[in-house]
C-alpha cells in the first residue's frame, strides 16, 4: 500500500520556520495571489504548526502587489540592502542560527533557495537536531545543497502536490500509484533532461528530480507498482535495480559518485536490428 505523505502527516507539536531567499527564488503575482507562497503554506500545513514565515529581499525594486500578497499570506518581508555580496544569504544564516538558539522548540527549518552558500548553516542546524528542508528549482539547485539537507522539494513537485490535493478534493479519490513502465519513462527522461542541462544524473539526486516532472505522477519509489503485480517497490535502489536488470539503464561511477545512465548499448543494438531487417 502506498503512503506517500506518511512522513508529512500534520503534527501539531512540530513547530516550523520558513526562511525564503527571494533574491534566489522569485515569484510572479497573479492579481492578489502568489501561487508559490500558497503552495508553500499548504505543504507546511501538512508538517506542523508554522511559527515563523520570513522572506528576504531588497523590496525597493519589487512589485508592490507581491509585497501586499506576501503580507496577506502571513509572510514577514525582511528588507536587506544589496550593498555587500551575499547580503541576503548572510541575513538568513544569522536569523536561522538566532532562531535555533532563541526558540529551541522550532524543530523544522524550510529554506527556500538553491544557493549552496547555505550548506554550513544546514550542517549546523542538523548538528543541533533540526530537520532542514530545501525548496528550490530542480534544474538549478546545487547538488551539494540538495544532499546536505534532510529533504528537498522542487518547486515543480510543490506545485504538483497542490494540484493533486485540489483535484482529489474536487474529483474524489485519485490514483496514487504508477506502473513500472511509466516510472522507467520518467527515469529515462530525467536522465536526458539533466544531461541536456550539463548536470550529472547522480543516483542520490535522481529520485528527487523525477518527482519534479509534471507529466508523470511519480512520487517516490513507493508509488511504483512492481511489474509482477505483487505490491510496490520499497526503495529507489530496488526500482533502479529492476530497470538495470531489464537493460533500460546502467550504473557507473564518476568522480566517486554513482551515476545512472541510459543503456545506450541496448538502444544501439535495437537500432542495428531494425536496419538489418530494413
Amino acid at each position: 500500500m502506498y503512503l506517500p505523505e506518511k512522513k508529512r502527516i500534520h503534527d501539531p507539536n512540530t513547530e516550523v520556520a520558513i526562511f525564503w531567499d527571494y533574491e534566489n527564488i522569485r515569484v510572479v503575482a497573479k492579481g492578489i495571489k502568489v501561487p508559490l507562497a500558497e503552495a508553500l503554506d499548504a505543504y507546511t500545513a501538512k508538517i506542523g504548526f508554522l511559527r515563523i514565515k520570513k522572506i528576504y529581499s531588497d523590496w525597493t525594486n519589487v512589485n508592490k502587489a507581491i509585497i501586499k500578497a506576501m503580507y496577506s499570506l502571513g509572510f514577514e518581508p525582511i528588507q536587506v540592502s544589496m550593498g555587500k555580496t551575499n547580503s541576503v544569504d548572510v541575513k538568513i544564516a544569522v536569523d536561522c542560527l538566532d532562531t535555533a538558539q532563541l526558540i529551541p522548540s522550532i524543530s523544522t527549518y524550510i529554506i527556500v533557495t538553491g544557493d549552496k552558500d547555505f550548506i554550513p548553516v544546514i550542517n549546523w542546524l542538523k548538528s543541533h537536531k533540526k530537520r532542514v528542508i530545501i525548496i528550490g528549482k530542480a534544474d538549478l539547485v546545487s547538488d551539494h545543497l540538495l544532499l546536505s539537507a534532510n529533504d528537498f522539494i522542487s518547486l515543480e513537485e510543490l506545485s504538483k502536490l497542490e494540484k493533486q490535493q485540489k483535484s482529489s478534493k474536487e474529483n474524489g479519490k485519485q490514483k496514487l500509484t504508477i506502473s513500472f513502465t511509466e516510472a522507467v519513462k520518467c527515469l529515462v527522461q530525467s536522465i536526458h533532461q539533466l544531461h541536456s542541462k550539463g548536470k550529472p544524473s547522480r543516483f542520490l539526486t535522481l529520485d528527487k528530480y523525477m518527482r519534479s516532472l509534471d507529466q508523470f505522477n511519480y512520487r517516490g519509489a513507493a508509488s511504483v507498482e512492481k511489474p509482477n503485480g505483487k505490491g510496490n517497490f520499497t526503495s529507489f535502489t530496488n526500482l533502479v535495480k529492476m530497470a538495470e536488470s531489464q537493460g533500460k539503464v546502467k550504473s557507473i561511477t564518476v568522480n566517486g559518485f554513482r551515476e545512472i545512465r541510459v543503456n545506450q548499448a541496448k538502444k544501439d543494438k535495437k537500432k542495428a536490428e531494425e536496419i538489418s531487417f530494413a
